[in-house]
C-alpha cells in the first residue's frame, strides 16, 4: 500500500534538489556563452578606462589587446593594499614575459600631493608594474579595495575577487595559454576593419583567409579564382558560373571591404611621404605582400618603382635616415635635468656626445639645408646651448 503523504514529501525533496542543481548549472552555461563572444567592442577591456600612468608607460585598451591583464583597485592609505604590492611585483616578474600585464588603478585621489606620496611608496617597494591615476573596468562587482579583475587575451573577464584567492592562480595560468602574438592581434584588427560586425556565413574560406592575413588569397577566392583544377568533376560548372559573374551578396560585401582597406593603406602611404618617407616605402611593401597576386599588389609595386627612380624622394629619404641616426645620439645623451645648475653640469659631462650630435647635424645641413628635418635637429642643439647657421 502506497503512503500518499510520504510520496508527496519525497516529491517536494526531489523538486528542491533539482532547483538547487539548476542554480549551479545556469551560471555555468551563461559563462560558456560569455566565452564564445568574440566581438572586441563588447569586451570588458574595450570598455576599460585608464588614467594617466604614474609608474610605467601609458596604456590603452588597444595597446593591451591580446595580452592577459590583471587590474587591481587600490589605495596608498590602505594597509591591505600596501601588503599586496609584493604579490603583484612577484606576479609581474614571474609571468610578465609570458604576456601578463599588471596594472594598479589608484582609487584614493589623483592630486599632485597624492601622486607624490604614491611615487615615494612605489619607489620604496621597487614596483615593476604599471600604476595609473584611477580608472574603471565595466562589470566590476566589488567596489571595495583591494580588489582585482583578470581580463583574458580576448578582453573578457576571467576572474574577479581577492588577490589571495587560490582560483586566481589557475585563472592566470589558463589565460596565459591563450595569449596572442602581435601578428595574430594585427590580423584580428585588420579583419575587423575589413568585415565589420558581420559574419559572412556563405564565405567561410574567404573569411578564414582574411583572419589569417591572406588578403590576396581571399580576394581571388571571392572572385572564384581559387584552385581551378580541370581534373575536378565540377570544374566546368564552376567555370560556367564564374563566367556569368554570379557573385553572392556576402562576396560583394567582402570585396568592398578589401577594396576600402587597400585604398586606406594607399592613402596612408601618400600621407607619410613628407614626414616619414621610409614608412611610405614600408607601407607599399606591406600592401604588395598582403594583396599578393591582385591588382592592388601590382599597383603597390608600380608605385614603389616610381618612388625608387624619383631623385627628389630618394634625397628626402636619405635626409630622414640621417635625422634618425642623429636622434639615436640624443637618446644616448638622455633627458636634461629640470634644475638649471644640474642642467649645466649634465651638459658639461655629455660634451663628447653633444659634439657627435652636432657633427651629424652639420652633415645633414650640408647635404640638404632645406630639409624639413634640419629645423628639428637645430632646435635640439639649441637645448644643449649650441647654435648652428645653415650653409649652402
Amino acid at each position: 500500500e502506497v503512503n500518499m503523504v510520504e510520496f508527496f514529501r519525497m516529491s517536494r525533496r526531489w523538486v528542491a534538489v533539482v532547483a538547487v542543481v539548476g542554480l549551479f548549472t545556469v551560471p555555468c552555461s551563461a559563462a560558456k556563452k560569455v566565452e564564445k563572444k568574440t566581438a572586441w567592442k563588447d569586451s570588458h577591456l574595450a570598455g576599460t578606462k585608464f588614467g594617466p600612468s604614474w609608474v610605467g608607460e601609458d596604456v590603452t585598451p588597444e595597446s593591451l589587446r591580446g595580452k592577459v591583464v590583471l587590474i587591481e583597485h587600490w589605495g596608498y592609505k590602505s594597509a591591505p593594499c600596501i601588503k599586496e604590492m609584493s604579490r603583484l611585483i612577484s606576479l609581474q616578474k614571474e609571468h610578465g614575459r609570458k604576456g601578463l600585464v599588471v596594472i594598479a588603478m589608484h582609487a584614493q585621489g589623483t592630486s599632485n600631493a597624492v601622486k607624490a606620496r604614491v611615487l615615494r611608496l612605489c619607489k620604496k617597494k621597487r614596483v615593476n608594474y604599471i600604476v595609473t591615476a584611477g580608472g574603471s573596468v565595466p562589470g566590476r562587482k566589488d567596489q571595495a579595495i583591494p580588489n582585482v579583475q583578470l581580463l583574458g587575451p580576448s578582453g573578457y573577464m576571467w576572474f574577479q575577487g581577492n588577490l589571495s584567492d587560490s582560483r586566481l592562480t589557475s585563472a592566470i595560468k589558463g589565460a596565459l595559454k591563450k595569449v596572442k602574438s602581435e601578428k595574430e592581434v594585427e590580423c584580428l584588427v585588420r579583419a575587423e576593419k575589413i568585415m565589420g560586425d558581420q559574419t559572412y556565413g556563405s564565405q567561410p574560406a574567404a573569411v578564414k583567409q582574411i583572419q589569417e592575413g591572406k588578403l590576396g588569397e581571399s580576394y581571388n577566392t571571392l572572385l572564384g579564382k581559387k584552385k581551378h583544377d580541370p581534373t575536378r568533376p565540377d570544374y566546368r560548372r564552376r567555370r560556367r558560373n564564374n563566367s556569368k559573374g554570379q557573385i553572392s551578396a556576402d562576396a560583394k560585401a567582402l570585396l568592398k571591404g578589401l577594396d576600402t582597406y587597400a585604398k586606406h593603406m594607399f592613402s596612408e602611404a601618400e600621407r607619410m611621404k613628407k614626414e616619414q618617407p621610409s614608412q611610405t616605402m614600408a607601407t607599399l611593401k606591406k600592401i604588395a605582400t598582403l594583396f599578393a597576386k591582385t591588382p592592388y599588389s601590382q599597383q603597390a609595386n608600380d608605385e614603389t618603382k616610381k618612388l625608387t627612380s624619383d631623385r627628389e624622394f630618394q634625397k628626402h629619404l636619405s635626409c630622414e635616415r640621417r635625422y634618425l641616426s642623429a636622434m639615436k645620439v640624443v637618446e644616448r645623451i638622455g633627458d636634461l635635468p629640470k634644475k638649471e645648475r644640474d642642467r649645466r653640469i649634465f651638459i658639461r659631462k655629455q660634451q663628447p656626445l653633444i659634439h657627435e650630435f652636432a657633427v651629424k647635424v652639420k652633415s645633414l645641413i650640408k647635404y640638404d639645408p632645406d630639409s624639413i628635418f634640419v629645423n628639428k635637429l637645430t632646435d635640439q642643439l639649441t637645448v644643449y646651448g649650441v647654435k648652428l647657421k645653415k650653409s649652402r
